[in-house]
């Protein structure tokens, strides 16, 4: 983006409000809402400062509050969020007020809210369109009842089985122990590890490949002084995901860290430090496989793997059609943006374009954007001229620059909501962050199914995870 545009965009930014020391209030006696810090998700950023929460003059200003020991779980009032920046660019500047934007660009409508509930009953509407969709179009459509299992066949399988664990169970007890059959075994476990690995994890099938290596395995055993312990822990490992789940807590580990250097010091990490590391590990993975097709998944999220992808690719898609409104707001106006129905108009027409979006073809579609933009703002601009769309083009097809200033403000913002949700969902009402009413229903959709799948996932590995943690931090500090 040009220094112009950059000037339009920030030389109307309004007031921040006064920073409030948001440890240890008890919401159920703050009378105003609240600032939550939201951790940024750029590794390099994280040894500024927090910088002041971003507000716009569509919201109301509250007054600062003193925000000492106050519990979530008694939070009855709303909460605005800190929005992080991501951009990695910006790592060592010093903390400075965040960009916003001129009052048509964000929108002059009051300040919204969102609950667990109003997302919840968005995304339970859409699933019930998309259902009564699917049988309106499909002649076909059917719901198949569960095939019950045929009792002899379960009862042979169960037979077999039983057999089959019961004859290795004797010849590991032999002495000396009889590896014959284990032996078969780990040939058969070690291709399957293989084949569920992709190219991408080349140092852990590389790994594999040295500790499952059968022709040695076969010498240990000939010689007796094979550690079988050793190598089926190591298989317990990868089919657990472990070795990969660390990879990716260790990340976001170094990232919490290094903003909270006052941890450091500490024997352990606290329940709320753990809290807080999870969400930002979800984060990642759904804002990297927005961007990028090789994203290593940690196992126990891999089964919802080909979903968070496709929720990854809907966050860009947001990401890009809201950065792109800014745009277009900021050069269309303040009269064609008080317009009722342009920003949503223009909303609909850029989701369209964007619906099939990826980290592949984003930058291509950005040429109909700009020309979908254009010819929204004719509609209703007596001023449009030659100079105005070339600008226009030019600064949108700056969005495919990951770096750049709007984008990272829509980026930032969307981010911070939906973290903020995940973090601590159903506590309090989460306000809308600026600029962002005009995609609340996408949005919302996007954030009920991410929160269906983390709260999930939290709940079944909660304790692994802090585990990891724990072990890490144990590692890395002593």
């Amino acid at each position: 983006m040009s220094d112009s545009t950059n000037t339009n965009l920030h030389n109307s930014e309004m007031d921040s409000d006064p920073p409030t020391d948001s440890k240890n209030i008890s919401q159920k006696e703050a009378t105003h809402p609240i600032d939550i810090e939201i951790p940024s998700t750029s590794q390099n950023r994280a040894q500024s400062t927090p910088t002041k929460n971003p507000t716009n003059s569509e919201m109301d200003s509250d007054p600062p509050t003193d925000s000492k020991n106050i519990s979530q779980k008694e939070a009855t009032h709303p909460i605005d969020i800190e929005i992080p920046s991501t951009s990695q660019n910006r790592a060592q500047s010093t903390p400075t007020k965040n960009p916003t934007l001129p009052l048509w660009v964000a929108g002059s409508s009051p300040a919204k809210f969102f609950t667990i509930d109003d997302i919840l009953k968005v995304n339970d509407s859409i699933e019930k369109m998309a259902l009564a969709h699917e049988i309106a179009i499909d002649p076909n459509f059917r719901l198949e009842n569960m095939k019950k299992r045929d009792p002899i066949e379960e009862a042979v399988q169960k037979t077999m089985r039983a057999a089959y664990w019961d004859k290795l169970r004797e010849d590991l007890q032999h002495d000396p122990p009889d590896y014959s059959h284990c032996l078969v075994l780990l040939v058969d476990m070690k291709q399957q590890i293989i084949d569920l690995l992709s190219e991408k994890h080349g140092r852990m099938r590389a790994e594999v490949e040295n500790v499952l290596d059968i022709d040695l395995l076969r010498q240990q055993i000939e010689k007796n002084i094979v550690d079988m312990n050793r190598v089926f822990l190591f298989i317990l490992d990868v089919l657990n995901g472990a070795a990969l789940t660390k990879t990716v807590f260790m990340e976001a580990l170094r990232n919490y860290l290094i903003q909270h250097p006052e941890k450091v010091g500490n024997n352990e990490l606290t329940n709320e430090d753990v809290a807080n590391i999870i969400p930002q590990v979800f984060m990642s993975v759904l804002e990297k496989s927005a961007f990028s097709d090789e994203v290593l998944f940690p196992e126990t999220l891999k089964l919802d793997e080909a979903r968070i992808k496709a929720m990854g690719e809907k966050f860009l898609q947001l990401v890009i059609t809201t950065a792109s409104i800014f745009v277009a707001s900021n050069l269309a106006g303040k009269e064609v943006c008080e317009t009722t129905s342009f920003k949503t108009s223009l909303k609909n027409d850029l989701i369209l374009i964007l619906n099939d979006i990826n980290a592949n073809n984003y930058v291509d579609k950005l040429e109909n954007v700009w020309l979908q933009c254009e010819v929204e703002i004719k509609k209703h601009s007596r001023i449009w001229n030659d100079a105005c769309s070339e600008t226009l083009k030019n600064q949108i097809l700056s969005l495919s620059q990951e770096d750049n200033s709007v984008r990272c403000i829509a980026k930032e913002r969307i981010y911070a909501f939906i973290y903020s949700i995940v973090r601590s969902p159903g506590m309090a009402p989460v306000r809308l962050p600026p600029g962002l009413s005009v995609i609340q229903s996408e949005l919302a959709a996007l954030t009920s199914k991410f929160l269906h799948i983390t709260n999930h996932n939290w709940k079944a590995f909660g304790t692994f995870y802090g585990q990891i943690l724990d072990e890490l931090y144990a590692r890395n500090t002593n």
